[in-house]
């Protein structure tokens, strides 16, 4: 039995060790400016959610065929931006994110709330940049079901925050209405209100959030005018 025992052992080890492929290999961007390269080991979840937090945390090893005690690991107060190394990784940059929320029931409260997450860039100009994330809504049927969906952002130039646009499929710009409706960014808030009126603009950025960018360039042309 203890012949056996052996022999089984390092079968059982080998089946634990973490399958690691060339498309897991990363970039890391320091906030110095500083940058390392390696694999992703554990931790990393692109939605939302990895273990009831936010997406914010991850770690390396330095080679394939590393293992957990070689692993560095990192949240985003370490990290600025994520690369994926691999031609095959289709979403393949991320960056640390302060994203505004916004909850109809508590609007009082909500002045100033914001969670902190990796979200990935998926086009930009000199003035936005949008960025989308996996998210985990409640499903309408059933007290505890959840379900993975898409939410879109927005960054604008000079605001170092993400303002959700598009949840789901849906358009959701309650929290971009709520954080922005003073001072100078109001002017933003009534253009988009007034743009958003027409069902066709709605629908289009709907099927296209990066069709959100074409509507902010047309107010910041209004206001030179």
């Amino acid at each position: 039995m203890m012949m056996c025992a052996a022999m089984m052992m390092p079968v059982a080890l080998h089946a634990k060790k973490k399958h690691i492929t060339e498309a897991d290999r990363v970039t890391l961007t320091f906030y110095d400016g500083s940058k390392v390269n390696g694999y992703l080991y554990d931790h990393w979840f692109r939605g939302i959610y990895y273990g009831g937090r936010q997406n914010y945390k991850l770690s390396i090893v330095p080679k394939i065929d590393s293992d957990k005690k070689e692993k560095d690991e990192y949240t985003l107060n370490d990290i600025m931006a994520i690369d994926f190394d691999s031609p095959t990784v289709t979403d393949a940059h991320w960056r640390a994110c302060k994203v505004a929320q916004f909850e109809h029931e508590k609007l009082m409260q909500l002045l100033e709330k914001f969670t902190y997450q990796f979200m990935c860039v998926v086009a930009g100009d000199t003035t936005a940049t949008i960025f989308k994330c996996p998210v985990v809504l409640k499903a309408t049927v059933g007290d505890n079901e959840t379900y993975e969906a898409v939410q879109y952002g927005v960054m604008f130039k000079g605001n170092p925050v993400v303002y959700p646009i598009v949840t789901d499929g849906k358009m959701d710009l309650g929290a971009l209405y709520h954080h922005l409706k003073g001072g100078k960014t109001a002017r933003l808030v009534r253009y988009l209100k007034q743009q958003f009126k027409m069902k066709a603009n709605t629908n289009m950025v709907e099927r296209d959030p990066t069709t959100f960018l074409n509507i902010y360039a047309d107010y910041l042309l209004s206001e030179q005018q």
